[in-house]
């Protein structure tokens, strides 16, 4: 096996694509960098003392798609202006 130079392996990847066993589709960008890709989630109270990681919305290919809808906020008791910490 012949050493390679990092621009050489650079190359290779800018030409790799394919499909991941999840089935996201999977490149390397000009940097050589894989896709960002994250879940967004949101610590819901689903009743009186019972929270779950509820999935609000993802970061996918540089865009943010949020459900606003599932997004819940702990309001301050004394305001109707959110709680920022």
């Amino acid at each position: 096996m012949r050493p390679a130079s990092g621009a050489d392996l650079l190359r290779y990847l800018q030409k790799v694509n394919f499909t991941g066993s999840s089935g996201d589709e999977f490149h390397f960008d000009a940097n050589g960098d894989g896709p960002a890709r994250y879940n967004i989630l949101n610590f819901k109270q689903l009743r009186r003392d019972v929270y779950q990681w509820v999935k609000v919305g993802q970061y996918l290919d540089g865009e943010l798609q949020l459900d606003i809808e599932e997004i819940q906020f702990k309001w301050d008791e004394k305001s109707d202006a959110g709680i920022s910490m």
